[in-house]
């Protein structure tokens, strides 16, 4: 500064000689003008001081406390709590339960059927709809002039709750900082963001004054007050009060239900769940709600010590989405003593996960077969809807009627009244063969039949039908047969001597071979004469 005030003299000095030696008396005029005006701005710089180059009421950092400023107001904050996680739905129609049952892959057999249920699940206690935020750090940003903008930054702080949910500042986080450490402002109308991850950890200062990230997995919540007016109140302070904060990511577990095998137990299990929204997402301060965006995102899914028919998994955070598909990808799975890693992939369209909302995943796997003594037998009967094959849903439903998919002649796809293959067997003939994925399942030869037959016989008149192997093990119903030439069925299942027919894929010469039991008996036989253009039923073995 003594610097420059040399060189200002040195002026003045110069600006007099030259004032002396012009004979102009407008030249010599603007001349003492200059002169004067240099004198002023030097008695300025002395009584001023040029070395304070910013405002102390806004600095732009961690500063020293400011001291001695009556005007800046000290801020506290009173939270009243934060949103439970709740209900949702579940699709866009708004739906809160939907079941998915599904194959698991149209071309490759893994030998289960799932059950998916995607459900929201509402609060144990429904009055219940908010608690304290108790033991959790949240950071507050204000912004000047009631308008959330990076250029409107005026300053943050961090907070931290106790057990009951009171508040109170964390040492060395306020900018500006009053002489104890306190959040200071001065007085004004502010907009005010709050953010918190649900943990007892500060969050990060926002980038730029402006937006952060979030991720799946991470308890992100908001609260943002806007037109607040700042002024001090008797003690010299400002209460931001009701400040309650919601929820910006959906809750997620998954569970697992292992159903009729040998062992039913659980004993391992992980998994990943892709198709969710894009992770990290950015939010900014202006935006009261995480934006959704992209299906990239992806989930590893834990369970601790699984150990029972019904597992549940470890309790996730996910970022909100709306409109996917998930795929649901089994990496490790042994049920029993059955290793299943990769086997079981199930897959979920239409998907919707609300922020706050609390969602359950049960998926229950079941193999889609019955073993009994040597061979896997198909869950169901066979029956034909519109072109294509399927297994009834149980051992006991049945497509009754003439013409209704149930009854079907020998080797042939058409189920249509004396259609049937006059000639050898084969594949591309095979109903059992074309059942998704196909090549999985054939009709049983004569032998296959006589292994069930061998596994013991036992009648049920309720509904009628042949356990073959016990309670556990295949059942046929007693459906009886379609006529060769007509839509009558003979020894059905409503009659006093029902009959169960089933066809083998063996012919013997120009009839084919089958099942037979009938009413009352413990006993079945196979018989090797049936007339080919007969309407029988089919129970599907595995290849």
């Amino acid at each position: 500064m003594i610097t420059g005030l040399k060189g200002i003299l040195i002026l003045i000095i110069n600006m007099r000689c030259i004032i002396d030696r012009t004979q102009t008396g407008i030249l010599r005029s603007m001349i003492r003008l200059m002169a004067r005006s240099c004198s002023l701005f030097l008695i300025l710089l002395a009584v001023t001081g040029c070395g304070r180059e910013e405002d102390e009421r806004f600095p732009s950092g961690h500063h020293d406390p400011i001291k001695g400023d009556g005007e800046m107001v000290s801020i506290n904050v009173k939270v009243d709590g934060v949103d439970e996680f709740l209900g949702g739905a579940v699709t866009r129609s708004g739906e809160i339960l939907t079941k998915i049952v599904q194959p698991l892959d149209s071309t490759y057999d893994s030998g289960y059927d799932v059950e998916t249920t995607i459900e929201s699940l509402l609060p144990v206690n429904p009055v219940q709809t908010r608690s304290n935020m108790a033991n959790m750090q949240f950071r507050v940003v204000a912004y000047k002039n009631n308008s959330i903008t990076a250029a409107n930054y005026a300053g943050t702080a961090v907070y931290s709750t106790n057990a009951s949910g009171i508040a109170s500042i964390v040492a060395n986080t306020a900018t500006p900082a009053g002489v104890s450490g306190q959040w200071v402002l001065r007085p004004g109308t502010y907009a005010f963001v709050f953010y918190s991850y649900g943990t007892n950890t500060a969050p990060a200062a926002l980038s730029g004054n402006w937006s952060t990230t979030v991720t799946h997995n991470q308890d992100f919540m908001l609260c943002q007050k806007t037109g607040v007016n700042v002024t001090a109140n008797a003690s010299g302070q400002c209460l931001l009060s009701g400040i309650s904060f919601s929820r910006q990511c959906a809750q997620l577990q998954l569970c697992v239900v292992a159903k009729e095998f040998n062992n039913n137990t659980v004993q391992q299990c992980a998994a990943t769940i892709s198709g969710l929204s894009n992770s990290p997402v950015t939010w900014n301060a202006s935006q009261t709600t995480l934006p959704v965006t992209g299906t990239s995102g992806t989930l590893n899914v834990a369970w601790t010590n699984p150990n029972a028919t019904t597992v549940n998994s470890n309790v996730y955070k996910i970022l909100p989405q709306s409109n996917r598909t998930l795929t649901i990808k089994f990496t490790t799975l042994k049920i029993g003593n059955g290793q299943m890693n990769n086997a079981i992939t199930v897959s979920a369209t239409n998907r919707l996960f609300s922020a706050a909302g609390n969602y359950k995943i049960t998926v229950s796997i079941v193999p889609n077969y019955i073993s009994v003594r040597s061979y896997k037998w198909a869950r169901g009967n066979l029956y034909k809807s519109g072109s294509n094959f399927y297994f009834e849903a149980s051992q006991t439903n049945y497509h009754g009627g003439a013409t209704e998919g149930g009854f079907i002649g020998w080797n042939t796809l058409d189920i249509g009244v004396a259609k049937y293959n006059s000639g050898n067997y084969s594949t591309a003939n095979d109903p059992c063969y074309q059942v998704v994925p196909p090549g999985t399942w054939e009709t049983p030869s004569d032998g296959q039949l006589q292994d069930l037959i061998n596994a013991g016989v036992t009648y049920s008149s309720s509904p009628k039908g042949f356990w073959f192997g016990g309670n556990n093990g295949v059942f046929l119903l007693a459906l009886g047969s379609r006529n060769q030439s007509s839509t009558t069925i003979n020894n059905p299942i409503s009659a006093s001597d029902s009959w169960a027919f089933y066809w083998s894929r063996i012919p013997s010469g120009a009839t084919a071979k089958g099942l037979n039991a009938s009413q009352g008996s413990n006993s079945a036989f196979i018989n090797t004469s049936w007339a080919r253009a007969d309407g029988r039923t089919i129970r599907c073995v595995k290849r």
